[in-house]
């Protein structure tokens, strides 16, 4: 047992096994990329296991369709066997709603394994008006949990329309979702567990809400949500001005749903790559370990330029952290910064072929310099092509529990679009390190503040890991363990046993 612990340690220590930073998997499905769905539309995955997944599964029904085509909202597994080179999808939960148009815009994880699920539908097919909803599901059957609104989603109605763009899951699995209400602008809501609005989360005005008004009320859209470590709620997006411009805006509130000053001015920073060049629209957000906010999207000086920047904790653009901007045709739709400090963005490139867009990826350092040697020493740069589509974009990506990144993409075609999943090799990922006996051990609370439960069969010998290898501590696991995880800084951890087991916990 002690030898095959220490073979583990060597192998998560050693350079010389790690596969190259910012190449594509060939042990994921047949190739590095694979056609999971015949559509694209707001794509989402979760990384479950070394070799599962939940993605979006929002199917369209017929396309165009008079007048706005059909959609059905649905999220499902993915799920891959490295050694025959088979990937398969299921669905998990279909919302079957009567209305001809709806989708599932975002979804997340409870502590307990539950998945929380939030978008909306078109009341009138030949309208725009929309009523937004948010549901709890039990992914070992698909159904809508008894205990959340009686079994029922929770829907949102007004004389206008709502949207829900975005949901996070807090720690306590509160569920805090933010989106667009054509009559007060954009929205942050909180709901119990037990899908009772949150009366304590607001403002007097709109208890169990918190709402900016600013500019052109219609034209104000969130993009993405992350509830900080400390509770805070960040929301970013852009707000549309009257002609050509568009601002980006980054908001903050605090845990109690009332806008946080301290940040910006009243509690929001509009944030622009370059305001006289046009659009200016953030896709995503994330948090640096110091409370700093890095801040992706593009803007429109001649054709979408892909931007990443930094601000501040107090919502001001850091001096520190130099604009990065990319080629026209370029975006950026994802931004995560990694256990390592590293930060990987995900999006799309001019193409090499010179017609339409390649999936890109890039990886920076904590100063905003590539990492050089990603993509195979390209300027930290890994392309991919989707075949004879001539437009790719990586739209959301994930961390396994072995380090390797899940993605799912978009291609386009005339009159046609595909959801694309593949899998890229980090430098912390071993081809030789896979996950066995996936019943063996589980840990739970996930993600942990203080304490972590960790359950397992039999007796077994586990070492702690950070994302980039660095062991913390050799543990004994028999049955039921409990460690204190309260001094280690916030991020993704592994739990590696001697058997080659590999298990992923987040530090809040």
């Amino acid at each position: 047992m002690k030898k095959k612990l220490l073979h583990l340690v060597l192998m998560l220590t050693s350079g010389s096994v790690f596969a190259q930073s910012g190449t594509f998997d060939p042990d994921f499905g047949s190739g590095s990329l694979y056609q999971v769905l015949s559509s694209a539309s707001n794509l989402k995955i979760i990384s479950t296991g070394n070799e599962d997944a939940m993605i979006n599964m929002n199917v369209s029904i017929s396309f165009p369709g008079p007048p706005y085509g059909q959609a059905d909202g649905s999220f499902g597994s993915l799920s891959n066997d490295p050694v025959s080179g088979n990937l398969t999808t299921s669905a998990i939960h279909t919302l079957g709603f009567s209305d001809q148009y709806h989708e599932i815009m975002d979804f997340e994880r409870t502590s307990n394994g539950k998945v929380a699920i939030a978008g909306y539908k078109r009341l009138d097919y030949n309208t725009w008006n929309k009523a937004a909803f948010v549901g709890l599901v039990d992914p070992t059957n698909g159904n809508l949990v008894s205990t959340f609104n009686s079994g029922n989603f929770v829907t949102l109605q007004s004389s206008g329309t709502y949207e829900i763009h975005q949901l996070e899951v807090q720690s306590d699995d509160k569920i805090v979702v933010a989106g667009f209400e054509s009559l007060n602008n954009f929205f942050v809501r909180r709901y119990n567990t037990d899908g009772t609005l949150d009366d304590t989360f607001g403002n007097s005005a709109f208890s169990g809400a918190s709402f900016f008004s600013v500019y052109d009320a219609a034209q104000m859209r969130v993009r993405d949500l992350k509830v900080t470590s400390d509770g805070k709620i960040l929301v970013a997006g852009y707000d549309m001005e009257t002609g050509a411009y568009s601002h980006g805006f980054v908001a903050r509130f605090n845990a109690d749903g009332t806008n946080d000053n301290t940040f910006g001015t009243n509690g929001i920073a509009f944030v622009d790559f370059d305001y006289t060049a046009g659009h200016n629209i953030i896709h995503s957000i994330d948090v640096m370990a110091n409370g700093e906010i890095l801040v992706a999207g593009t803007y429109q000086p001649s054709g979408d330029q892909a931007a990443l920047l930094k601000l501040t904790s107090s919502g001001v653009v850091a001096s520190d952290f130099p604009l990065f901007s990319y080629g026209s045709y370029s975006g950026f739709n994802k931004v995560m910064v990694l256990a390592n400090g590293k930060i990987l963005v995900g999006g799309s490139s001019p193409a090499a072929s010179g017609t339409g867009t390649d999936g890109l990826f890039m990886l920076f350092n904590a100063d905003g310099t590539t990492e050089n040697s990603f993509g195979g020493n390209n300027n930290g740069k890994a392309f991919f092509a989707g075949g004879l589509y001539y437009g790719n974009w990586v739209e959301d990506f994930d961390v396994q529990p072995d380090g390797k990144v899940i993605f799912v993409a978009g291609t386009t075609a005339p009159y046609e679009a595909r959801t694309l999943a593949g899998r890229m090799l980090m430098s912390s990922s071993s081809a030789n390190l896979e996950e066995a006996q996936t019943d063996l051990i589980r840990v739970f609370p996930n993600p942990a503040n203080a304490v972590l439960n960790i359950q397992n069969s039999g007796f077994t010998t586990a070492v702690i890991s950070t994302l980039n290898g660095v062991i913390l501590s050799t543990l004994e696991l028999n049955g039921e363990t409990t460690i204190d995880v309260s001094t280690y800084s916030p991020g993704v951890y592994f739990i590696l046993t001697a058997e080659g087991q590999t298990v992923k916990f987040i530090k809040e």
